[in-house]
């Protein structure tokens, strides 16, 4: 559970400096293919001075379909917040935790107990009044801007979902590999839509991505550490809550946000899921 919180952790420093670029009229492009560029760096630096180990072909396959994923889904998110605001957008990008609840039941045979079964319900019910919390009366409704929604939801559950199967078909030392791996590929994927799309390069974006791609593979290694010894059933609606609760109440507390009734509900829901699922 230890590597869950401090997965929950880094996040919440990712989400300051979203923050912080919003308020910067930082290029959201740049500052993710930068974080990617970053992320790499360090992830292929580990495995290397770590004896740059072998891997699998599954491990292969899953890093580098995780990088098209974690790009893809990167992308998604940040065409989605233009159309459908960011309060919709996070919501749809966090509600991704409904598949790797669904491919840990399905396929891994985990079962919740009673108490973890509502702590699940109550965590998927908190992502949704955030989601109402969302400025949705300012979002777009035309059906592009549903299905960038619908996309961002499906390929962000493809990214968890590529962690858990790694963690069930994959030996644990490999774990390196896939993360230099993934990173790698969305290294590329990214820098390669930034040149397609002429996008301007500018030090305070590179700087804010680099801080982000630190924490961003951090998180990644403390999320695949905790899939060892926590059930995926459990482990994902844990870290999305943890994260949606943390950050609201950042936003409250600290940048003074208002988030409204939904968003207030939210807060409380998100606290006891956690509660709920650590029993």
């Amino acid at each position: 559970m230890i590597f869950l919180l401090l997965a929950i952790g880094a996040s919440v420093l990712n989400a300051i400096i979203l923050k912080r670029g919003e308020t910067g009229a930082h290029d959201r492009l740049v500052v993710m293919a930068s974080n990617y560029l970053v992320a790499a760096a360090l992830a292929v630096g580990l495995w290397l001075v770590r004896g740059a180990q072998g891997f699998s072909w599954p491990t292969l396959a899953l890093g580098l379909v995780g990088g098209i994923f974690y790009a893809g889904g990167m992308i998604m998110w940040m065409v989605a917040i233009r159309r459908s605001g960011i309060g919709t957008s996070t919501a749809a990008l966090r509600m991704g935790v409904v598949w790797p609840v669904l491919v840990s039941m399905v396929f891994f045979s985990e079962v919740p107990s009673l108490y973890q079964s509502l702590g699940i319900a109550l965590a998927l019910v908190a992502i949704l009044l955030v989601s109402l919390s969302g400025r949705l009366g300012d979002a777009s409704t035309e059906g592009s801007a549903v299905l960038l929604l619908l996309a961002t939801w499906v390929i962000a559950g493809a990214c968890f979902v590529t962690l858990k199967v790694f963690t069930e078909v994959s030996p644990k030392s490999e774990k390196d590999a896939l993360l230099a791996l993934i990173f790698g590929s969305a290294f590329i994927i990214s820098w390669g839509w930034v040149i397609l799309r002429k996008r301007r390069f500018r030090r305070g974006d590179f700087a804010s991505g680099s801080v982000f791609g630190f924490f961003n593979v951090t998180s990644n290694m403390l999320v695949l550490t905790g899939l060892q010894t926590v059930p995926g059933i459990l482990a994902f609606p844990i870290l999305n809550t943890g994260i949606l609760f943390a950050t609201g109440l950042l936003g409250v507390a600290v940048y003074g946000e208002r988030p409204g009734l939904w968003g207030v509900l939210a807060l409380p829901a998100a606290a006891g899921a956690i509660a709920l699922m650590s029993l």
